[in-house]
This record gives C-alpha cells, sequence and structure tokens, in this order.
C-alpha cells in the first residue's frame, strides 16, 4: 500500500520507507504527511474500494440520516452530497461546467468528442474540499493520454497556459504516450482562478520527480 511512498524524513512522519520497500511506522495520534504521499495513498485506497466495495462513496458520503437529527458539523447537504459523488465519477454538473467553459473540446489538443474526454481535476480530488471539489476552475477538460499524465504528475501546467515535461519523459516517450509536441498544445482562456489550482499541481509534480528521481 505505501510502496513507492514515505521516502523523504519529516518531523513526526508516521511512516518512513527505505528505496527498497522496507521501513518503519510509528503509532501517532494525530499527525500531517505531505501531499505527494497522502494523496498517493488515499487513491490507492479508494482504488481498492472501488472494486472490492462498488458504491462505497455513495454509501459513505450519501448515507440517508435522521431527518429529525441535526446536521453533523460542516457536513455537506444532500444536494452537495450528490454533486461530489457525481464529481468524483467525472459525471454530473462539474463535468457540464467544464464542456461549457472548454466548447466540448480538449483544452490541449482540440480533440471534440465528448465520449473520450475526461473532466480532470487540477487540485486532485482526494486532497480538494468539498469546494474544490466542485469548482469548475479546478478543473480542465483533457483528451485521455493528457489526462493520465496530468494525473500522474508526468506533465504539469504553467499559468501561461505552457504545459511542463515535469516527469523528464524522453521525445520518444512522449510520443508513444500521444504526448508529442506539447509545445504545440499550448492552453488558451485559464484564469487568475485556474492559476491558485495550477500552483498546487506544479508543486505535487515537482515533488514527484524528485521522489522518482531518490528512488534511482
Amino acid at each position: 500500500m505505501t510502496a513507492g511512498l514515505f521516502l523523504e524524513r519529516v518531523k513526526y512522519s508516521p511512516l518512513l520507507n527505505q528505496t527498497d520497500g522496507t521501513g518503519r511506522g510509528a503509532q501517532i495520534y494525530l499527525t500531517q504527511i505531505r501531499d505527494i504521499d497522502g494523496v498517493a495513498l488515499f487513491e490507492r485506497i479508494a482504488s481498492i474500494l472501488d472494486i472490492e466495495k462498488p458504491g462505497w462513496l455513495q454509501t459513505g458520503i450519501g448515507n440517508p440520516v435522521d431527518a429529525d437529527a441535526p446536521p453533523e458539523p460542516n457536513s455537506p447537504t444532500p444536494t452537495t452530497r450528490q454533486a461530489i459523488i457525481q464529481a468524483r465519477v467525472g459525471q454530473g454538473q462539474f463535468r457540464k461546467d467544464l464542456l461549457d467553459l472548454w466548447g466540448s473540446k480538449c483544452c490541449a489538443t482540440g480533440l471534440d468528442i465528448p465520449d473520450l474526454l475526461v473532466a480532470s481535476h487540477i487540485h486532485p480530488w482526494s486532497a480538494a474540499s468539498d469546494v474544490e471539489k466542485l469548482d469548475k476552475f479546478n478543473g480542465l477538460l483533457l483528451s485521455p493520454a493528457f489526462d493520465a499524465a496530468f494525473d500522474k504528475g508526468l506533465i504539469s501546467l504553467a499559468d501561461d497556459g505552457t504545459w511542463i515535461n515535469s516527469g523528464n519523459l524522453s521525445p520518444e516517450q512522449l510520443e508513444r504516450a500521444g504526448l508529442a509536441n506539447l509545445e504545440t498544445c499550448r492552453v488558451s482562456m485559464l484564469t487568475k482562478d485556474h492559476a491558485k489550482y495550477l500552483r498546487l499541481h506544479r508543486q505535487s509534480a515537482q515533488e514527484r520527480a524528485a521522489a522518482t528521481i531518490r528512488q534511482g
């Protein structure tokens, strides 16, 4: 579950792994972990639950509650819960907002086949607040190859719409992945509302690249 994660020693770290996969854990009541480790760990947990417990998200977020009971502090409304669930699976209002914002075309390649376009979160769903999960400016409409590479931090995006080869992929790798000529796929129409999310994505991509280099 934690392979490749928790390779950097941080204060009060609950886990510390060696590059060979061995490591140790610490029993701690409450601590903080780096985004690069936390996001990846929660994504792995979510992937396992998607297979072993289909519908876990709907059950967890959309659980019916006693109508007469007071709401949990900071709990989303039923409408918000449903919107969050739909955003998690790339459906609902979040996707519609991105289709409208980008004219139903991939913002990188111009691909105009909606069935092939992915409503991709810039700041990952697993790390985002309820508001950020549904914010259309926290999203890009991408073709599958761009979505997969962006999601893994292999490519990132500057505020001016220029793509960054954060994973240091070779020209051959870029071509085989369907990402050749990144410099010609500049994204226009980015706004200051996108910038705060893009900054977080670049930071995460840099951390992932550094971790990859350490693993050798």
